[in-house]
This record gives structure tokens, C-alpha cells and sequence, in this order.
């Protein structure tokens, strides 16, 4: 028997992400955590459970937007949430973060391939003077 199985939490929490995943926003509220002061929760589409926002998610989903102060705008945004190590309360823990959806760059095709330009053409006696000029180097050998 887990404790989370018996102490489910409200909330989302690190271990709930083995891997980053893809989420939409789809409400943010606040609410009253543990009888603190309220506190901005989103909430995504791909769940039941909210994540508290702190000063560094609700930036990035702020720039995200555009940089709209208004959170009502946020609703809809696509973003990854992921785990990463974070300070608090004076020592390392693991915390979840939001960032922009990794861009998929499009594997190159035989069509985006540049062509090769044609040479120019030489003016005339401009091979002559290049051979001329090549013959005048040493063909010493650089031992290494």
C-alpha cells in the first residue's frame, strides 16, 4: 500500500511527472491552500488535479500570452511541464516547471536541399595567373 494511495493529494506534485508532458490550460482559480491566503491554480485539460502557480510558472505562461497580465487570457496556452531541481526553503527539491512546447524541426527533404551555383567563368588568362601563383609556393611538407 502506497501513502499517496491513502493521502491522495489535491494537487499536482513532481512525481506525478516521470517525463515531461504536453498540457492545455484550461481554467485558472484561486483557492484557499491549507488556511493560508488564496493562491492561482491551473488546471489543464489532460487532468483533474491543479497545479499551484508560483511567481516563475505564471511568468512564463504571462510571456507565453504575450505578456497579458490578464489570466483569463492564459486559458487555451500549450505548454510542457517538467521536473527540474529547484531551491526551497534553503535546500534542493524537485519542483515542476512550465516552458513553451519544444519546436519539431522538419527533417530535410530532397527538395530543401540547395543546389549547387554554377562556377563563374574565369576571365581570360586568370587560370594562367592562379597556376603561376601556386607554383611559387613550396611543397615543403608540415611534419604532423
Amino acid at each position: 500500500m502506497k501513502m499517496s494511495d491513502v493521502f491522495p493529494s489535491t494537487y499536482l506534485k513532481a512525481s506525478d511527472f516521470p517525463r515531461p508532458r504536453k498540457v492545455t490550460v484550461r481554467e485558472i482559480r484561486l483557492e484557499e491552500i491549507g488556511g493560508e491566503e488564496s493562491k492561482p491554480i491551473c488546471f489543464f485539460h489532460e487532468g483533474k488535479k491543479g497545479l499551484i502557480l508560483n511567481i516563475t510558472n505564471a511568468n512564463t505562461l504571462k510571456a507565453l500570452a504575450g505578456g497579458d497580465d490578464d489570466m483569463e487570457s492564459w486559458i487555451g496556452l500549450e505548454v510542457e511541464i517538467y521536473v527540474t531541481p529547484v531551491q526551497f526553503r534553503n535546500r534542493m527539491v524537485d519542483g515542476m516547471r512550465l516552458r513553451p512546447l519544444p519546436q519539431i524541426v522538419a527533417k530535410a527533404g530532397p527538395k530543401s536541399v540547395p543546389k549547387a551555383k554554377a562556377k563563374p567563368e574565369r576571365e581570360p588568362g586568370e587560370e594562367e595567373a592562379l597556376q603561376d601563383f601556386a607554383s611559387t609556393i613550396p611543397d615543403d611538407e608540415v611534419p604532423f
